[in-house]
């Protein structure tokens, strides 16, 4: 049974998902009426090229400032604190009527949606139970997007994208204003010594008397960590992500699940390996891009998918064989096993070795 706070949150999450997907799809009718020169708007190819792209570059600027704002000031205030670029990326739409203001939308529509896509995976396993986290991720982090990026190409085919953007602004302001009534995360404020309020906020969330054993295991396994870090500031997070193996899984191979990667990264450092390895998997696409024009004249479309089928089955079996299965664990479980490689040790007593460890 899911307590009304947990929908709350979980709905705000799909809301602003779905959200950002609406962006995307909304792009594809902006650039069609562009090329037809449609309301006295004359661009030149490379402009509009550019308004097209720069949306996926400054994903990485928003991701950025994800990492420190995060880490500071919580999951709530961050929806709301990247959801106003977004609702002011659709109002600069709705008045444009040149390349600059149609850039500067696109510049912060992609802040925007690079914070708030990361900020919805790394929410979403922290406001669910072990038993549901998989089902929810993939909601908010695939299901959501799609449907959003769905709806704003088809109706930017018969609706004029400067109308359909009165319908992205209401959007964005519903999601800027729904974190107000939502709870703060309970693994967030454990992170920063609020054990009290995160005692509440997790009650809230999953009901009083239900998942004690994952909430005790959160406070000491938080309160010994603490006792014993020396990773205190943003610099030092990001050598530490940097150091991490796990980093590296997101930053290699693309064909990760959204999923694996709302777990695997440790609390403390979470937003700070998505800083990282962000870039990575931006250049990988942008060389994909590049590439595929040649591939397809050299190998042809069916060589092209025949290339794509033999690379993602070798990415899949290097998870299967490397990556462990964390259905039914609890983030914190998660985390020890890629410390020490063994799920068996991580209980709620916390014996000496794993104090040690941490």
């Amino acid at each position: 049974m899911y307590t009304y706070r947990q929908i709350l949150a979980l709905g705000t999450m799909t809301l602003t998902s779905i959200s950002v997907g609406f962006a995307y799809g909304h792009l594809s009718g902006l650039v069609r009426a562009l090329q037809k020169h449609e309301d006295g708007i004359t661009l030149n190819e490379g402009q509009i090229s550019l308004i097209a792209a720069c949306m996926i570059f400054c994903c990485t600027v928003g991701i950025t400032f994800l990492a420190f704002c995060g880490d500071s000031i919580g999951r709530r205030w961050c929806s709301t604190l990247f959801s106003i670029p977004l609702l002011l990326s659709w109002i600069l739409v709705y008045f444009a009527r040149g390349f600059i203001l149609l850039i500067a939308s696109r510049i912060l529509a992609g802040i925007a949606a690079g914070a708030l896509t990361v900020l919805n995976l790394v929410a979403a396993a922290e406001f669910t139970s072990p038993k549901s986290r998989a089902f929810f991720q993939s909601i908010v982090s695939m299901v959501a997007p799609a449907l959003g990026t769905g709806l704003g190409h088809a109706f930017g085919v018969i609706i004029h994208w400067r109308t359909l953007a009165i319908a992205g602004i209401i959007l964005s302001a519903i999601h800027t204003c729904l974190p107000y009534f939502c709870v703060e995360s309970p693994h967030w404020l454990a992170s920063r010594g609020k054990f009290d309020e995160c005692e509440v906020a997790f009650q809230q969330l999953h009901g009083p008397k239900r998942s004690e054993a994952e909430l005790r295991m959160l406070i000491k396994f938080e309160s010994n960590k603490q006792k014993r870090t020396t990773v205190n500031n943003g610099f030092k997070k990001v050598v530490a992500a940097f150091r991490k193996r796990y980093l590296w899984v997101h930053a290699g191979p693309y064909p990760v699940m959204d999923i694996l990667l709302g777990e695997m990264f440790p609390l403390e450092i979470k937003l700070y390996c998505f800083l990282l390895s962000t870039p990575a998997v931006v250049s990988t696409v942008v060389a994909g891009i590049m590439f595929m024009p040649n591939l397809v004249t050299a190998i042809g479309y069916h060589g092209l998918f025949l290339l794509n089928s033999v690379i993602s089955c070798i990415c899949m079996g290097y998870f299967w064989v490397t990556l462990p299965e964390t259905k039914g664990k609890t983030l914190q479980e998660i985390e020890i096993y890629f410390k020490k490689n063994d799920f068996d040790e991580c209980n709620v007593s916390f014996d000496d070795q794993v104090k040690t460890f941490i």
